[in-house]
Order: structure tokens, then C-alpha cells, then sequence
């Protein structure tokens, strides 16, 4: 049969969860039934040759910044250009524009994803959220929690939601490293437990907080080195606060980084300290690492780390129990060897990249055969 034009449109192919998702989407689904190509609305970003590499096509369309009503018709020439037969979109302005230019073009299958508790949208976007919903075939949400938050929200029909859950590519980590001295690649001594935290370095992620447990953990005089992995626009408050705090020997701010997989690899404990969270692939990617987790309790964060079993889950906004919980797991090693085997296990029963595509795979075919 002929191959199924798929479009994935995204603001770029940088660090986040909503790109890793288009990246791991575009390597597993079955390429003798789809084609994949990325139209990313602004610049590439610097993972898109992770694609590239592979064979598949990133196309950057460099949106002005603000209302850009011309992104309209560069989406449309595309989607006609390529020969499109069915669009998926990720985050906010890929999922308006997107949609818009997918509908004037006459693509009959049409698809969103959402990836996140997005509380700081507001009226106006879930009135267009809803609008858009008419020209909608699915909304992929990747938690229960996503997908409830938007049905109270956007007051859409529930049925026009699904969850998919994300899932981590097994293969970026059959790697093999030499631990020590990726160790010392960052001044940390053989005796040193290493904390690691990443993401954006954003309100969202709460990286005060971690810092501030921190402080605390430091007070329990426990050797440790804290890698911060990421970039943003709160990093020079993030320097200043390490700086107050006293943990410059202690902290490391790497910024953004590609070897994940490796840095994983040199991890005693992952923590995430977000006020709010989708279906995090770092998550994902800490676990199949066996790297046990301390996570708040906020999106579909305790649909992945199972509190007691994979990992501790806390409330957002406290550092104490924070300090509390990365305390317990870096001085019990029992306790963290019991959730690092759970952690892997449950990853690669429920979350791979393969399993991720194959939901996908099979909800694309559903609906070409079922147009709206």
C-alpha cells in the first residue's frame, strides 16, 4: 500500500519532553506503512540531527516572533508540497497554527498532542482550544492527569481525548561508559553520591526548591554533588541562589547537554521538584537507568514512579520533605537497590518508544478510516 504522509509539527527540535517525544515518534513508527517528516515553526534546534542522521526530513519555517498570520500559509504550501495525509501537532503554537493551515489545506486527519497541566494559559487559549476541537480528530493527552485537566478546562467532549503514555528509546542507553571518569569530567570524587535534576531551567521546574533541600541535605554533613542539567531563562537566578545558599562545591549548573544517557549513567538518585508536570521523559529515562527518583506530586508523575516501589513522591513547594526523601534514598542502599530493579522492570513492560509508537500507529490508522 502507499505510505501514510505524516507532518509533525512542533516550535523546534531543543531540549524538552514534547521534542523528545517527535524524535522518538519519527525513529519507531513503521516506516513501511508511514512517512514522517518535521516541520519545525522556528529554527531546527540542536537535536534535529537526530533525525537527520536517519534519514528523515527537518523542515524549519523561522515564525516571527508574536502573531504571525503568514505562518499560515508557509504550514499550507508544505502540507501540499509533501502531499500530506494526516497532521500531528505539539504545544501550544504548533497545536493553533498548525491546525488552522492543516484545515485549509484539506488534511482529513488531524491530531494534538498535549503534554502538560498548562496553568499559565488563559481564557482566551482554551476558547481557542475549544474552538479548534471542531476540526479536531484527537487529542492525545500523555497522563490521565493532562487529559483531565483539559476536559474541566475546555469543557470538550471527552470522547474526542485520548491518553497515550510517552515512552523512552531502550537503545540510547545500551552504552557503555567509563564511570569514573565521566566522574571526574566534573570534579566528583569516587566517595561523592550524585543527585541529578533535569529540565529547563524555569518557574515550572521548581529548581529553588530542590536547591533549598538541598541546603538542608548539606546540613546532614552526607558527601554529594548535585548536577543541574539544563538552560533557561532562570539560570542566573539559579547561580545567585547557589551562591546564597553556600552550595557552589556542591552544585553543578552544566547547562544543556546531549549525553544524557552517559550522565544518567553516574547518577545515584533523579529528582524532580516541579510544580507541574505532563508524562516527564526524563522520568522515563531516569528509570530505565535503574536511577531510583524523588518527583512531586503533580501530573502524571505518580502514573510513572510508584510511591513505595519505584521511587518517593512528595508535595511540590516543601523542601523539607524533599531533603527528607533524597535523604532516605542516598543512606539506605537497600531501599534504593529494591527501586532501581522495580524502576527498569516497570519501564520495560509499559514505557518504551516502541510501545509509544505502536499506540500511535494504531490510532492514526483508526481514524483515516474513520475521518471526522
Amino acid at each position: 500500500m502507499n505510505k501514510i504522509n505524516i507532518l509533525y509539527i512542533i516550535w523546534s527540535l531543543g531540549l524538552g519532553g514534547a521534542e523528545k517525544v517527535v524524535i522518538d515518534l519519527c525513529k519507531n513508527i513503521d516506516k513501511d506503512k508511514f512517512y514522517p517528516t518535521v516541520c519545525c515553526l522556528n529554527d531546527k534546534g540542536i537535536f534535529s540531527d537526530e533525525l537527520e542522521d536517519v534519514g528523515i526530513e527537518v523542515i524549519p519555517l523561522y515564525k516571527k516572533p508574536k502573531f504571525d498570520p503568514y505562518i499560515i500559509y508557509k504550514i499550507y504550501k508544505l502540507i501540499k508540497e509533501k502531499q500530506i495525509n494526516l497532521v500531528h501537532t505539539h504545544l501550544w503554537t504548533a497545536n493553533f497554527w498548525g491546525r488552522i493551515a492543516a484545515k485549509l489545506a484539506g488534511v482529513k486527519v488531524i491530531v494534538i498532542t498535549e503534554h502538560n497541566v498548562d496553568v499559565w494559559k488563559r481564557r482566551a487559549h482554551f476558547w481557542a482550544d475549544s474552538l479548534l476541537a471542531s476540526i479536531t480528530n484527537k487529542i492525545i493527552a500523555v497522563s490521565n492527569k493532562v487529559k483531565e485537566f483539559y476536559i474541566k478546562m475546555t469543557k470538550i467532549n471527552p470522547d474526542k481525548f485520548i491518553t497515550i503514555y510517552n515512552g523512552v528509546d531502550l537503545t540510547k542507553f545500551n552504552i557503555k561508559i567509563n564511570v569514573l571518569e565521566k566522574r571526574k569530567e566534573f570534579g566528583i570524587e569516587p566517595s561523592d553520591k550524585v543527585i541529578v535534576i533535569i529540565g529547563r531551567l524555569e518557574a515550572a521546574k521548581a529548581h529553588h526548591v530542590f536547591l533549598k533541600a538541598l541546603k538542608e541535605v548539606i546540613n546532614e554533613t552526607l558527601n554529594f554533588k548535585a548536577l543541574i542539567i539544563g538552560d533557561g531563562s532562570l539560570k542566573q537566578e539559579i547561580i545567585l541562589l547557589t551562591k546564597e545558599l553556600n552550595l557552589q562545591n556542591n552544585v553543578i549548573i552544566t547547562g544543556l547537554r546531549k549525553d544524557i544517557p552517559e550522565l544518567l549513567s553516574i547518577a545515584d538518585l533523579f529528582v524532580l521538584s516541579s510544580t507541574r508536570e505532563g508524562f516527564p521523559i526524563t522520568l522515563l529515562e531516569a528509570m530505565r537507568q535503574g536511577i531510583p527518583a524523588v518527583v512531586t506530586n503533580v501530573g502524571g508523575n505518580s502514573e510513572l514512579c510508584i510511591n513505595g516501589e519505584t521511587g518517593i513522591i512528595v508535595e511540590p513547594n516543601n523542601p523539607r520533605t524533599l531533603a527528607e526523601a533524597i535523604l532516605k534514598l542516598l543512606t539506605d542502599q537497600n531501599l534504593s537497590n529494591n527501586f532501581s530493579e522495580a524502576s527498569k522492570v516497570r519501564i520495560q513492560k509499559l514505557f518504551t518508544a516502541e510501545i509509544m509508537a505502536k499506540n500511535h500507529e494504531a490510532l492514526y490508522l483508526n481514524l483515516l478510516n474513520k475521518p471526522i
